[in-house]
């Protein structure tokens, strides 16, 4: 696909919802702090003119920490 237009959806599971664009160009790390232990649901869609692919991951948080 073209990285130049691909967009990200992503979901961290609390609420924290965002879409990115050029992502995998501006090679900034995506942080986020859990507030709270627990397992959470976290997806993300990457869609561009080729089409679209869609990753799901269960993360278990056990105190405060930031993702990267």
């Amino acid at each position: 696909g073209d990285v130049l237009t691909t967009k990200y959806q992503v979901d961290l599971g609390d609420g924290f919802k965002a879409m990115y664009v050029n992502l995998t160009l501006t090679g900034e790390p995506v942080r986020h702090r859990y507030e709270s232990p627990g397992i959470y649901r976290v997806s993300v869609r990457a869609e561009n003119m080729a089409g679209h692919d869609e990753a799901v991951l269960f993360v278990q948080v056990n105190c405060k920490f930031v993702v990267l």
